[in-house]
């Protein structure tokens, strides 16, 4: 049984490589369609590997969420607050931060996701919840300028396209109202690659999943401000090296910048570089807050 399960796994990450390579290739327009196509059939296939009794366990214990980073995400929040998630999967994170807002919008790229999503929320009769079928770099085709306080995106930049981020981070920017602000939260590239890629070429230096652009904090920093945004600020990781968020752990992300020019990158391949990609993975894992100017209309 065990041989027979490790086949179709290893299944279902040649299929996510193989749309991987499609994505980096594809261009903008070729991308609309893709996108969800590539997501649809590998969690597709994922799924029916699973037997239903496991799988409800999995959803049951996971969530797809954690407890932890929405705590820290709700400190970062106001019962005022209007919040849109980018990449909000299967809507768990969105509605266990919608007591604690005005509303929040979550959009993503699979349908399948959309749906159970939208289930989600008649099960818990959630209200001041939405969640469209939409790309990350659509957003000013479902949303109107300054709709929003806060614009969230857990793991997804690093599953845009090195040609789409940019325009994806300048669209965000135009949805937040004056002194709103982007929360990024991605894994580090200095520790990567983090997709399926790191299961069957543990010594691969770059990302052949659906991770197609994988940030440092300077990369994400460097980002943001030159789209406009400024205060850009991280939480400061507190044993067990997980985000813990008040007024007083949010510090400069320049401090993060300075960590990862002084220790990383290791030369890969080196027991020094295993060891800081087994140590440092949670305590480096990009976590920056952007604000746009309150003057920047």
């Amino acid at each position: 049984m065990g041989p027979a399960m490790n086949r179709r796994k290893l299944k279902s990450i040649l299929l996510e490589i193989q749309y991987g390579r499609k994505l980096r290739k594809s261009t903008k327009k070729e991308r609309r369609t893709l996108v969800s196509e590539a997501y649809e059939a590998v969690r597709k296939l994922r799924s029916s590997q699973i037997e239903e009794n496991v799988w409800r366990k999995v959803r049951k214990r996971r969530a797809g969420s954690s407890r932890r980073l929405v705590d820290a995400l709700i400190m970062l929040c106001n019962h005022d607050s209007r919040v849109l998630e980018v990449g909000c999967g299967r809507g768990h994170t969105c509605s266990k931060l919608a007591p604690y807002v005005e509303c929040i919008a979550g959009i993503d790229a699979s349908e399948s996701n959309v749906e159970e999503a939208r289930g989600l929320l008649l099960e818990a009769n959630i209200t001041n919840f939405q969640v469209y079928k939409a790309l990350a770099d659509s957003l000013p085709e479902c949303f109107a300028p300054q709709s929003f306080d806060k614009v969230m995106s857990i793991d997804v930049l690093e599953h845009l396209h090195p040609d789409d981020h940019l325009a994806h981070l300048s669209d965000a920017f135009e949805l937040l109202r004056p002194g709103g602000c982007y929360i990024a939260i991605a894994p580090n590239r200095f520790t990567g690659p983090h997709d399926v890629t790191r299961i069957i070429y543990p010594d691969a230096t770059e990302p052949m999943g659906f991770h197609l652009n994988e940030f440092s904090y300077g990369d994400i920093v460097r980002d943001m401000k030159n789209i406009g945004f400024h205060n850009i600020r991280s939480p400061l990781p507190i044993w067990p090296l997980t985000p813990t968020i008040s007024n007083k752990l949010l510090i400069p992300s320049k401090w993060f910048i300075r960590i990862e020019n002084t220790f990383l990158p290791v030369r890969h391949g080196s027991t020094l570089s295993l060891f800081y990609r087994k140590t440092l993975f949670r305590l480096l894992g990009v976590f920056v807050i952007g604000q746009k100017p309150f003057d920047q209309q």
